[in-house]
């Protein structure tokens, strides 16, 4: 009975679709991270402090592209979840992890931005690499601690209704322990996270407003606000795109809790599934759409390649901002700045 759990729900055209889907997801996400991520390492030596939280959400999805989406694709063409238990766990200890630190990342995101909008002339001083660092500790350790909890008897690890992919056991959980774990982990990392992002973004829309409308010089201030405005969008998009692509998922998951019984079709169970999963491929399309910075950087790192890495110096060297002269210090103490 337990070994039927593990096998595909679905009709084998719609496990190949399955299939074909994560496959794109995968090779938009590894191709868009990957490029991302290096043009963020070649210049790290001049990086801002706040900018390393975008290497930590590449490095997000690359775990899930790296860890997950390829036992994803080969179960779907099996029409059925492949090592069973244990690749199951595993898999759901992964994706609680890389969820985790996800949506955690972002909210240190929007809390540092709202921090830099109200310290505009002293960041560097309230916010160092070292902090940073230590920030990005504490995500992976705060993820890695709820991932963990499962396989410590608080909740459960299963397979999902459509039986191609693993998560938390949703049925499973509608007892007082199980109850307890999914309302704490949904508090935690979710909830709660959603709170602090859509308030520190409200608090950075009142602040710019307010200095629009106290600024004398109205060319000057639509300059700067014209960098801000863009580096704030990049991460409200950021934000927008996780929370609204897990959403869904997590209204099945706690439909799923409540009547763990109930015949759920399992196509309706794999499209929030499939529009959590392809969050991952979100950050870099929506980087390469709003950053010329971004498109800039891949179009020197390619023509590096083709030319054997020559030019390597001369991307080291070049500098990071280039808005000093508009007089907007805190545009240019936030990531991406000049995109």
């Amino acid at each position: 009975m337990e070994m039927e759990s593990y096998k595909s729900k679905l009709q084998s055209d719609v496990d190949y679709f399955y299939a074909g889907f994560i496959a794109v997801v995968a090779t938009v996400s590894g191709l868009g991270n990957t490029l991302l991520l290096t043009t963020l390492l070649r210049r790290f030596s001049t990086l801002k402090a706040p900018e390393l939280l975008y290497i930590n959400l590449s490095l997000c999805d690359l775990v899930a592209v790296i860890c997950m989406y390829p036992l994803c694709i080969v179960s779907a063409l099996n029409h059925g979840w492949m090592g069973g238990k244990w690749t199951c766990t595993y898999y759901g200890l992964i994706g609680c992890m890389h969820a985790g630190a996800h949506i955690m990342t972002l909210t240190f995101l929007a809390v540092v931005r709202c921090i830099i909008s109200f310290n505009a002339y002293r960041p560097r001083k309230f916010l160092t690499r070292k902090k940073v660092f230590n920030i990005v500790l504490l995500i992976w350790m705060h993820a890695g601690l709820w991932a963990l909890m499962p396989l410590w008897g608080w909740g459960k690890y299963g397979p999902e209704v459509h039986g191609l992919s693993c998560s938390l056991a949703w049925g499973e959980l509608c007892e007082a322990g199980g109850l307890s774990f999914i309302f704490s982990s949904f508090a935690t990392m979710l909830i709660i996270p959603a709170v602090v992002i859509v308030t520190c973004y409200t608090c950075i829309a009142v602040r710019l407003h307010l200095q629009y409308k106290s600024m004398e010089s109205r060319r000057r201030m639509s300059r700067r606000l014209q960098v801000v405005r863009r580096v704030v969008l990049i991460a409200v998009l950021m934000s927008a795109g996780f929370l609204t692509a897990w959403l869904p998922y997590a209204t099945v998951s706690f439909w799923l809790i409540f009547n763990p019984t109930s015949t759920l079709h399992p196509v309706i169970s794999l499209l929030p599934s499939l529009f959590a999963k392809s969050s991952a491929a979100y950050n870099p399309i929506i980087i390469s759409i709003m950053c010329l910075r971004f498109r800039s950087d891949v179009k020197q790192l390619l023509a590096d390649i083709c030319s054997g890495g020559k030019a390597d110096v001369a991307l080291a060297e070049r500098p990071n901002v280039s808005i000093r002269e508009s007089s907007a210090p805190a545009a240019t103490e936030l990531p991406v700045t000049s995109c």
